[in-house]
C-alpha cells in the first residue's frame, strides 16, 4: 500500500488504555493517520512519521520484502540480505532501554488487505521507533551556521558528551555503532537532548575483523564528523571563545582525534561540565527545537507537524508508544511465523527475538 507515494502507514488501534500493534485496517479509518511524512530514505530502509490524533508514530520500513529475502536463499544457507538487518534487529534488542539512544520497540510484519504490490502481499517489515522530532544534529548545524546568534557552546558540549556516552554504552554492550555522523544524532523536540540513532551498520565487536571498522572507528568519527564542524562553527562565529575549543584538536594534526571515552571526557573543554547530569538527563539544554519555529521550518515542510511540535507539552506528549511501558524489544508473532514458514532458520524453529538472534547470528554462518 502507498499513501501519497510514501509507503506504509503503521497502524496503532486504541482500545481503552491498550493498543494493538500491526492490526489490519479498513479504508474508512485511513484519515485518522494523516499526514504521512518521509523523514529519511535510503537503499535498504525509509523512515516515516504518521499522526494518530493527537500523537505521532514513527517507524522505519525495510525495503526488501520477506519473499524477496527468501527468493535469494540458497539451499542450506541463510540469505545474505537477511543478515544485513539481523544485525540491526539484534542491536536494537540488546541495546534497548537506554535514554542515550533512539529506541526501537520491535519489528513488525504489517499487512494491508488492499496491497497492490505483489512483493508486499505478505506484509511490510517495520521497526517501530521513538519519534524524536527535533531534527538531526545535521539540521542544527546548518541552522546555526546561518543563525550564529543562537549558538550556545554549553549545548554543543552536551551534544558531544551525550554522543560519547552513547558510544561508550554501545561498546560496553559489545556493539560498535559504525555510523557516527551528524544526521544520525537526533534531537528531542521537548528537551533538546541528543540521542544517537540508526543501527543498520552496527556490528558486534567480535564480528569485526578489521581494526578500521571497530570501536576506534566510532571515536575517530566522533572527532572528524561531529566535533570538527563544531570547532569550525565556533572559530567562525565565536572567535572570542576559540581558545575554549583549541583543546579539542590534536597538537600535531590540528584535528580532533579521540581514541577512547576518556580522551573525550578528560578534555579541558569539559573541565566544569557535569557528566553525571548529562547522562541522567537533568542538565538544562539551551536549544529546544519546539521553541524555534524558524528552525523547525527548515526541518519539516508540513505546517501541521510544526504546529503540533510547537504546541506539545509534558501533559500532551507526542509519543504514542511510551518507552517506560514497554519492557523490551519484541518481534511480531506474524513475522516469526513467516520466518519459520520460509525456512529462514533452517532446521531451527524461531519463537522469539532471542531465538532469532541465536539462530541467524552471522558469527555462526
Amino acid at each position: 500500500m502507498h499513501v501519497g507515494g510514501l509507503g506504509l502507514i503503521l497502524i496503532l488501534l486504541m482500545a481503552g488504555s491498550s493498543w494493538i500493534f500491526g492490526a489490519q485496517f479498513e479504508r474508512d479509518q485511513m484519515d485518522k493517520y494523516w499526514p504521512e511524512v518521509i523523514i529519511n530514505s535510503g537503499s535498504t530502509a525509509s523512515v516515516f512519521l504518521s499522526i494518530y490524533e493527537p500523537k505521532f508514530v514513527a517507524y522505519k520500513e525495510l525495503n526488501p520484502s520477506l519473499s524477496e529475502i527468501a527468493a535469494r536463499k540458497k539451499p542450506g544457507e541463510v540469505p545474505t540480505n537477511i543478515l544485513q538487518f539481523t544485525n540491526e534487529i539484534c542491536a536494537n534488542k540488546e541495546l534497548y532501554g537506554s535514554t542515550l539512544l533512539v529506541n526501537s520497540f520491535g519489528l513488525f510484519l504489517i499487512t494491508d488487505p488492499y496491497e497492490s504490490d505483489e512483493r508486499f502481499k505478505e506484509g511490510h517489515l517495520v521497526f517501530a521507533i521513538e519519534p524524536i522530532l527535533g531534527g538531526s544534529f545535521e539540521h542544527v548545524l546548518k541552522y546555526l551556521f546561518t543563525h550564529p546568534n543562537e549558538i550556545d557552546v554549553e549545548w554543543l558540549k552536551l551534544v558531544v558528551a551525550r554522543t560519547a556516552l552513547g558510544i561508550e554504552y554501545m561498546h560496553n554492550k559489545d556493539w560498535a555503532w559504525l555510523d557516527a555522523t551528524p544526521k544520525n544524532i537526533l534531537i528531542d523536540h521537548m528537551t533538546g537532548y541528543p540521542k544517537i540513532a540508526d543501527f543498520g551498520e552496527s556490528k558486534r565487536l567480535d564480528d569485526i575483523v578489521t581494526s578500521r571498522r571497530g570501536p576506534q572507528d566510532d571515536w575517530e568519527s566522533l572527532g572528524s564528523k561531529i566535533v570538527e564542524p563544531i570547532y569550525d562553527l565556533i572559530k567562525k562565529y565565536r572567535p572570542e571563545e576559540e581558545h575554549l575549543v583549541e583543546a579539542l584538536l590534536d597538537a600535531k594534526l590540528k584535528l580532533p582525534v579521540f581514541t577512547k571515552f576518556a580522551s573525550v571526557k578528560n578534555l579541558a573543554w569539559f573541565k566544569d561540565f557535569d557528566w553525571e547530569k548529562a547522562q541522567q538527563g537533568t542538565l538544562e539544554a539551551k536549544f529546544i527545537p519546539k521553541d524555534h519555529r524558524q528552525y523547525l521550518e527548515q526541518v519539516y515542510q508540513d505546517k501541521v507537524i510544526i504546529e503540533k511540535i510547537i504546541n506539545s507539552s509534558e501533559q500532551k506528549p507526542l509519543n504514542l508508544l511510551d518507552p517506560k511501558s514497554i519492557s523490551n524489544f519484541t518481534l511480531d508473532p506474524k513475522f516469526l511465523k513467516k520466518v519459520n514458514e520460509l525456512g529462514l532458520g533452517g532446521e531451527s524453529r524461531i519463537e522469539s527475538a532471542d531465538d532469532y538472534c541465536n539462530v541467524l547470528d552471522p558469527r555462526k554462518k
